[in-house]
């Protein structure tokens, strides 16, 4: 959705807020593409564990204090350590909203 499509058009933007060339923050794609994997697995595991509803509303949260903190990062390794925990956030929100999608469709057939 939406929160992974804005980092494309702020990269710049994000750069420049952290002293640095766009090829030298590259790595922050990467960062959140692998916390996205990871979050995806572990809310996998999570939504059958726990209350989906709970799971959703923090995975929410915790996506919403990563997009809002990204802007204020002024260092280049706090912005590297904020992505993956977006990814990841984003990744278990995804895999949730997945999951209850294919359960509630299958509930309709039956």
């Amino acid at each position: 959705g939406m929160g992974i499509s804005v980092l494309g058009p702020t990269f710049e933007d994000l750069a420049a807020n952290v002293h640095k060339n766009i090829s030298d923050i590259s790595y922050i794609f990467i960062g959140r593409a692998a916390g996205y994997i990871g979050g995806s697995l572990i809310g996998g595991i999570l939504f059958e564990l726990m209350n989906p509803h709970i799971l959703l509303g923090i995975s929410i949260l915790l996506t919403a204090f990563g997009m809002y903190a990204i802007p204020f990062c002024k260092q280049a390794l706090l912005l590297a350590g904020i992505m993956p925990f977006v990814g990841m956030s984003m990744g278990a929100l995804d895999t949730g909203k997945a999951s209850r999608e294919l359960n509630a469709s299958m509930y309709q057939k039956m």
